[in-house]
């Protein structure tokens, strides 16, 4: 259990600071911090939604931890190896999905 909480911080941390930077105009330390944060808020969305039944997305999800519009989160997801896609079927219909790019 301590290491979520851990993982939580660590993600909020680098949030938060990737917001302050861009509020400096400090942007390519903060697209590093967002860097480091996004991968940790993947593996934290993931713990979350095991075992719930009406989980939200992944995207909305991490535009509601990181303060980014969905355009920034996309493009942050895919600097991270992260490729978007739409979701055809199921409690999340209509939604936005991320997959690992595949190796070519």
């Amino acid at each position: 259990m301590q290491k979520d909480v851990s993982d939580r911080t660590a993600e909020s941390a680098w949030f938060e600071r990737g917001i302050s930077l861009s509020y400096l105009k400090r942007y390519e330390e903060a697209i590093e911090c967002f860097d480091k944060a996004i991968p940790l808020a993947v593996e934290s969305y993931e713990k979350t939604i095991e075992g719930f039944e009406n989980a939200i997305s992944l995207l909305e999800y991490l535009v509601s931890r990181s303060g980014l519009s969905e355009e920034e989160v996309i493009e942050q997801m895919r600097k991270n190896g992260f490729e978007p896609f739409h979701i055809a079927s199921g409690r999340n219909m209509g939604k936005i999905g991320f997959r690992k790019k595949r190796l070519q």
